[in-house]
């Protein structure tokens, strides 16, 4: 039996709530009832939830609370429009959940490597994301800060010749991590070969 009924009110106990939340047949309807002054515990539920809709996503990517935009930056089916907003939101850790997340454009991860005022962590989770455009790897792998340019040394996708600038680079694990990540590609490339 599917919990179908839209007429969820304020007065339910919170945890009638929670369990709704949880719930496997509570429905998308109803999901985004909660979500409406839920708790971060509620909020956090309905963002695992499988029947949750669309637009209760869009809803919570607006949370006051800083933790539940946080879970909705990393969420796989994030809107690129609301990846965009939330690429701007005041909170460090938002941005960073954006910069991992798999479905953030190369174009979006292009303007945040931009943004000079943005943390090391941030530019640090953008090498590590599928869509980083090549230029904006070989960008940073110039980079001061060291664990961004090992970010850089362990991205598959960095070109043979940034990889070999970084196994000369001044800090042991960069250069260590720039040579495994060239021996990978070698051995990748000689198994397509056979």
């Amino acid at each position: 039996m599917e919990i179908e009924d839209n007429k969820i009110t304020m007065c339910l106990t919170q945890q009638v709530k929670e369990f709704l939340a949880r719930s496997t047949k509570t429905s998308g309807a109803i999901l985004d009832k909660l979500a409406e002054g839920g708790t971060r515990y509620v909020k956090n539920h309905i963002l695992m939830h499988p029947r949750m809709l669309l637009k209760t996503l869009i809803k919570l990517s607006k949370d006051k609370d800083r933790k539940i935009r946080k879970i909705v930056a990393e969420h796989p089916n994030t809107p690129v429009e609301v990846l965009e907003k939330l690429a701007q939101d005041e909170d460090y850790n938002v941005k960073v959940k954006v910069a991992f997340n798999p479905n953030t454009p190369s174009e979006l991860l292009k303007k945040m490597v931009e943004n000079e005022y943005e943390g090391s962590y941030i530019r640090y989770a953008i090498t590590q994301n599928k869509n980083i455009p090549v230029e904006t790897l070989v960008k940073l792998a110039e980079d001061k800060n060291k664990d961004v340019r090992q970010g850089v040394a362990w991205n598959g996708n960095t070109p043979d010749d940034i990889l070999e600038k970084l196994v000369n680079d001044k800090d042991w694990y960069v250069a260590k991590d720039a040579w495994r990540t060239k021996r990978a590609k070698f051995e990748a490339r000689e198994r397509k070969n056979k």
